[in-house]
């Protein structure tokens, strides 16, 4: 299970630390809007799921109301993710236990077989207080020692 902002997308300006669906929202109005433009999707680690996702069912669960549903980035999402579920699906905030319980509940999984990668400590700390093992996430090179 893996957060979307932060995890598989970033801004394209790296000192950029406000929330990345105000950022979209801020430009998805200009007819000339191209997402790809202002992001970057985390291809090497999208690379890494796409040869694993045969061994496991991976998720995006994600707080964001539309980034993640751009014709630039849904399909290559759609290429590696077995869904993509938004919490307002479950109809909880992701920095609530409640959240978690909800999102297993509906792939039909139980938490404790579930991992959780974000990159929000609060979200994190609701995901491992729920059940799921957690990891944090701060860079490639760390996830993949987990991932291997």
């Amino acid at each position: 299970m893996f957060d979307f902002s932060r995890v598989l997308i970033f801004p394209k300006d790296k000192s950029y630390k406000g929330s990345m669906n105000d950022l979209y929202r801020a430009h998805v109005k200009d007819k000339n809007f191209r997402l790809l433009d202002w992001y970057v999707l985390n291809e090497e680690l999208l690379e890494k799921l796409a040869e694993i996702k045969d061994n496991y069912e991976l998720f995006v669960f994600t707080s964001g109301a539309s980034l993640h549903l751009d014709p630039e980035v849904l399909p290559r999402l759609g290429q590696v993710f077995t869904n993509i579920l938004n919490a307002a699906d479950v109809g909880a905030d992701k920095d609530t236990s409640t959240a978690y319980h909800l999102l297993a509940d509906t792939i039909g999984f139980e938490p404790s077989e579930m991992l959780f990668i974000d990159d929000t400590m609060e979200n994190i700390a609701a995901a491992k207080e729920a059940g799921l093992v957690t990891h944090q996430y701060k860079h490639n090179k760390d996830l993949f020692k987990i991932l291997n």
